[in-house]
């Protein structure tokens, strides 16, 4: 690993990678706002024109348009959706509750529907749950039936790229899956054994094959959620972000707080991969080039 940070202040939450521009990335470092980098992060320079907040906490790119962005800011309930790349940001007249956003997920084939997933609300009730927008952001009603009344909150969502009506959701309370868009919700926990998941990976060439991560383990579907069982990882290290190599199946990285995993057995295996990163990095996203997942 190189350092990759000229320009970019602090600690970065969130990463986003242009799928049809690798090149183009985009961070959100918490209160400083989002910044972008256009020659494979090499540099870094704000790109907060337009935003009312700079304390995003969930970004995604839409798959399909990449010059279209969204973001979310914690407990304002807006979301600014950033056109030309992010060069100006439009505040969606939107009806998102004043939740805390954790993450945010676009349906693949149809990138007018996202979906947030979110912690309790700003009285810190346990009331996290699911919302989804189908007019790209503009307005959003409550998708958690299903979930449980009493939720801290959803940190994890994972789209099937196949078959985007599967979804599903890393919570407080184990995993849940929808395969109706997100319409109903049913406990998909066998094998887990009733811990908060807060990340979650779907293999995007069989999209059967999932991973998810809490409480210091790693998991591992054949099924679709169905049915997990615990990988060979690191015992005790809690894992915040998944991603499977989109180009090579067997490749797997498991970002934490003692630095980054990769298995290359499709999670039998597992050994630090973090030559060159500073000592102690609690790594809190991570990004696959697409193109050139080797970077």
């Amino acid at each position: 690993w190189t350092g990759a940070a000229p320009g970019l202040p602090g600690v970065v939450g969130r990463l986003a990678i242009d799928p049809q521009h690798p090149t183009i990335v985009y961070a959100a470092r918490g209160i400083d706002g989002l910044f972008k980098s256009v020659d494979g992060a090499a540099n870094w320079t704000s790109m907060n024109s337009g935003m009312s907040t700079w304390s995003i906490r969930a970004l995604a790119i839409d798959p399909q348009n990449s010059s279209s962005i969204y973001a979310l800011p914690g407990w304002t309930g807006s979301v600014f959706k950033g056109t030309e790349s992010g060069s100006d940001w439009t505040s969606l007249s939107s009806t998102l509750p004043n939740f805390y956003p954790v993450v945010l997920a676009i349906d693949p084939q149809n990138p007018k529907t996202l979906y947030a997933g979110t912690d309790g609300n700003d009285s810190g009730e346990p009331i996290g749950g699911i919302f989804k927008s189908t007019d790209g952001g503009v307005t959003w009603s409550a998708a958690r039936s299903g979930l449980p009344e009493v939720l801290w909150g959803v940190g994890a969502l994972a789209i099937d790229p196949k078959s985007p009506n599967t979804i599903l959701a890393g919570t407080t309370r184990g995993v849940f899956k929808s395969i109706d868009a997100g319409a109903s919700w049913n406990e998909s926990n066998i094998g887990l054994p009733g811990t908060s998941i807060n990340a979650l990976a779907i293999d995007p060439q069989t999209p059967g094959t999932v991973y998810a991560s809490g409480s210091g383990r790693v998991y591992k579907s054949l099924d679709g959620g169905v049915r997990w069982g615990a990988l060979d990882f690191p015992a005790n290290v809690v894992a915040g972000v998944l991603a499977v190599d989109p180009q090579n199946s067997s490749i797997v990285y498991a970002g934490s707080y003692k630095g980054l995993f990769k298995s290359p057995d499709a999670g039998a295996s597992w050994t630090a991969s973090g030559m060159g990163l500073p000592t102690g990095l609690w790594m809190s996203a991570f990004v696959i080039d697409p193109q050139h997942p080797s970077t």
